[in-house]
């Protein structure tokens, strides 16, 4: 139950945050790309 529990948190938290990297990396110029993923994963 635990094992299941600690997957799905971890499913929870890592999908949308992979998500919203891309969507801020799609809209940045190709110049800005490495400083705009600090800058999302810093909040």
């Amino acid at each position: 139950m635990i094992v299941i529990n600690l997957l799905l948190m971890g499913t929870l938290i890592y999908a949308p945050l992979t998500l919203v990297g891309l969507m801020v990396n799609e809209v940045v110029p190709k110049f800005a790309v490495g400083s705009s993923t600090g800058f999302m994963g810093f909040f």
